[in-house]
């Protein structure tokens, strides 16, 4: 993580209790969500109830209420891994996850996660006080590759963004290959 830290000129500073930030680093894996509807056997509309679309949408919220039920008791609640996310503050949320669909299938499944958050050290030093600088979460599905895999990609891709602040959620594979460079600047008269 230090190599990619210094990406954005975050470098260890070698004197012990001389540096700037003080930078906390947590991760972990958050919890996969079950599908109570297909628990329940509910694969399609049909399933509901039939051809009455008032009895479908009755069962439709008994069977909401019963999965709304279950993930509030669950190890870890959709608010906490929202939170751990980055995505709990819908105004934050890119117009593509705005839809729902993909935002709920992120909280769904199991994904890896990375939360750096840089405070001021010499002030917590000297004050006892604990400003944060700047804090930066990262994820990446947990499907299908172990966590020293996925924290390489997480890291790379996430070290583009060390130290800045967003507005909006940022998204960025890391299979993303794409670059920008501004050259000269040429001032072409009308």
């Amino acid at each position: 993580m230090a190599t990619h830290l210094s990406f954005q000129d975050f470098y260890p500073d070698p004197v012990k209790g001389e540096g700037d930030l003080l930078i906390f680093v947590h991760y972990g894996l958050t919890d996969h969500e079950d599908d109570v509807m297909a628990m329940m056997g509910v694969n399609n509309e049909a399933d509901l109830g039939g051809a009455n679309f008032i009895d479908a949408i009755n069962n439709l919220d008994a069977f909401q209420s019963a999965e709304d039920n279950i993930n509030s008791t669950a190890r870890m609640s959709r608010q906490f891994k929202a939170h751990i996310l980055g995505i709990n503050d819908v105004r934050m949320l890119p117009k593509h996850l705005k839809g729902n669909y993909e935002y709920n299938e992120m909280l769904k499944e199991p994904r890896y996660f990375v939360v750096l958050m840089a405070y001021d050290y010499q002030r917590f030093m000297k004050q006892g006080e604990t400003v944060v600088l700047w804090a930066t979460r990262y994820n990446i599905r947990s499907a299908g590759q172990n966590f020293d895999a996925a924290i390489k990609d997480m890291n790379l891709v996430a070290s583009d963004y060390f130290g800045k602040n967003f507005d909006k959620l940022t998204r960025k594979r890391s299979d993303d290959k794409s670059a920008v460079e501004i050259g000269e600047i040429e001032l072409i008269e009308n």
